[in-house]
């Protein structure tokens, strides 16, 4: 039998490797402010914390961690601030492919860091004025209200409804960053890339079954 943080731990895999693959699929840049993006664009998103209103595209998005840089980057946005679980001796993340494990090849600007991501550092973000904060509950759910004083603040998360709720965290992002038809897209084509990546991932499945 499967425990459950095996469970996870396989959920999180073929999760990574699908987003991944939408990465390397898509050309990912960074969002152009136009201005026909009136402010009085708004919507509202619903996520861990409850409902949040994002006016607007945001164009300075701070994401806190790797689980919601994954769904940044294959919505085609990059970001504008990052942290990571270390804190590194940076200012910006100006080499990414180096310095934010596995999914900074697809980074393709220099993120603003902001520390450690269970800890991110608010005087830093308050200093850069984020248009939008992403990252998950079990991060920074203490930390809530304080850095939504600074910008709209979601935070997602991946423990309920098993493997599916990734789907929950593509959509509510995609709706804040004004990228549904990017989401959509991208999960039309996880029937077709499912199987191969499942194939891909066989023998990472078995070591930890057998684990």
């Amino acid at each position: 039998m499967i425990s459950r943080r095996t469970h996870r731990s396989l959920s999180c895999l073929l999760l990574v490797a699908l987003l991944s693959t939408a990465c390397q699929s898509r050309s990912v840049e960074a969002p152009i402010a136009t201005a026909d993006n009136p402010s009085s664009d708004c919507r509202t998103v619903e996520h861990e914390m409850g409902e949040t209103e994002v006016c607007g595209q945001p164009q300075r998005v701070a994401v806190l961690n790797p689980h919601t840089l994954d769904i940044v980057l294959s919505l085609g946005v990059q970001p504008f601030a990052y942290a990571e679980s270390a804190v590194l001796n940076l200012q910006t993340f100006d080499q990414p492919a180096e310095q934010i494990p596995h999914l900074g090849r697809y980074v393709t600007t220099e993120p603003i860091n902001v520390g450690d991501r269970k800890n991110p550092s608010l005087e830093r973000l308050a200093q850069i004025q984020p248009d939008l904060i992403l990252s998950e509950d079990w991060l920074v759910e203490g930390q809530y209200d304080l850095l939504s004083q600074i910008a709209p603040t979601l935070l997602f998360t991946d423990e309920k409804n098993g493997q599916q709720h990734w789907r929950y965290d593509i959509e509510g992002i995609a709706k804040a960053l004004g990228r549904e038809s990017q989401a959509e897209e991208l999960l039309a084509r996880y029937p077709e890339q499912v199987a191969a990546v499942r194939e891909q991932l066989a023998p990472v499945v078995a070591a930890i079954q057998k684990f």
